[in-house]
């Protein structure tokens, strides 16, 4: 009588209605037609079941009238076709959400929370609300893939004039790598009740002194190791290599892109990487002040005096900290680089329609290897892979 708080372990969910995973079980998923009448009898259908899977649940949070926003909501506001895509996705990768949500709170802020915890992201497609996965993945299977399919290239000649917009990440602590802790519910242990564990997850070159530390709890929904690992390599993987953002604006377009779309962004400005900066000496020897020598290799370059401006070179071979190449440029400042060979892929975050109709589009860069294939998933699905220490 004198208890105020009544521990309870519940062995089965709250009974839903499952999606149906079979290809185009709801709508033609190539071209996101939807069909009608499979959504109607998806929401006239009798709960049947529990289910650990986001999307199920996602959408009965829409459906329910009682613990959901029902009464505000229909089906036919979500887009259901890429929620079945996204279960394929959470089963074919091992993802759960298995848990209780007992607080009253705002349902987009938390499905824009919790779906993280899944890989996934809330969307608007086409003025509906879903959960797309957040990294690239096979939409037949589900199945997690670095190689990045793109499905729209921008440049001056569809990016209207003016309207490009890049932003690149404050630096200091927000481009520093980081050490991340996940808190999740391990029920393995020979007990009743679960009890909460942690993992640690960090990049294998990470340079402890330098990184920042997170901890992220996912202990209500997150109930096993493996996935808490997953989401802590998402994190790494994401703070190393993500570095700007864009927004730009173009006519509306027959390409299929949609929140979620890879898509190439080519613009005529010069882009270089691995960048070497100082004075060419007397025979071309290379003077940086800041670092020791320049890696042999083959360069392009551009020297600068006041009386010639700048010059441009390409194909510069570099030996022992000396450029042959440039010899007759000794006293001009100089920089060195490789040009980037690859296209820039960027992932759709947002599409938004203007009032005199032009589309906004807002993108996060998605860096990939010369041969196309994500560096963000770069040993997510791989427990033994070496990029990163475990502990």
């Amino acid at each position: 009588q004198d208890l105020r708080n009544v521990p309870a372990y519940v062995i089965e969910g709250k009974k839903l209605r499952p999606l149906s995973t079979s290809s185009n079980a709801y709508g033609n998923e190539a071209t996101g037609v939807p069909n009608t009448a499979a959504i109607n009898a998806l929401a006239s259908s009798t709960p049947i079941s529990s289910t650990p899977h986001a999307p199920d649940i996602f959408l009965d949070t829409v459906i329910d009238k009682e613990n959901g926003i029902g009464s505000f909501a229909s089906l036919h506001s979500v887009d259901v076709i890429q929620l079945a895509q996204s279960k394929r996705f959470v089963i074919a990768n091992s993802l759960f959400m298995d848990g209780l949500i007992g607080d009253a709170q705002s349902w987009r802020a938390f499905w824009s929370q919790v779906g993280a915890y899944s890989l996934l992201e809330l969307a608007t497609i086409g003025g509906k609300d879903t959960l797309i996965p957040a990294v690239p993945y096979n939409r037949s299977t589900g199945a997690i893939q670095s190689l990045i399919t793109i499905n729209a290239l921008f440049n001056q000649g569809n990016i209207l004039e003016g309207s490009l917009k890049e932003e690149f990440t404050d630096y200091g602590t927000n481009a520093e790598d980081v050490i991340v802790t996940v808190i999740f519910r391990d029920g393995s242990r020979n007990a009743t009740f679960p009890s909460n564990a942690s993992v640690q997850i960090k990049l294998a070159n990470t340079l402890e002194v330098n990184a920042i530390r997170e901890t992220i709890d996912a202990s209500q929904f997150v109930t096993t190791r493996a996935q808490a690992i997953m989401i802590g390599k998402l994190l790494c993987n994401t703070r190393r290599y993500v570095r700007r953002s864009i927004e730009f604006q173009t006519f509306p377009t027959d390409s299929a892109v949609q929140p979620g779309s890879f898509i190439y962004v080519e613009t005529s400005n010069n882009q270089w990487e691995g960048l070497y900066t100082g004075r060419v000496e007397a025979g071309g020897a290379l003077n940086i002040p800041i670092g020791t020598t320049v890696p042999n290799g083959t360069y392009n370059a551009l020297t600068y005096t006041s009386s010639s401006g700048v010059q441009s070179f390409s194909g510069v071979s570099v030996t022992g900290n000396t450029a042959a190449a440039l010899a007759a440029r000794a006293g001009d400042l100089f920089v060195l680089g490789t040009a980037v060979r690859n296209k820039r892929v960027f992932r759709i975050i947002e599409i938004s329609m203007e009032e005199e109709g032009e589309t906004t589009i807002k993108a996060v860069e998605h860096p990939c290897d010369t041969n196309g294939n994500s560096l963000i998933v770069a040993g997510l699905t791989n427990p033994s892979s070496t990029l990163f220490t475990i502990s």
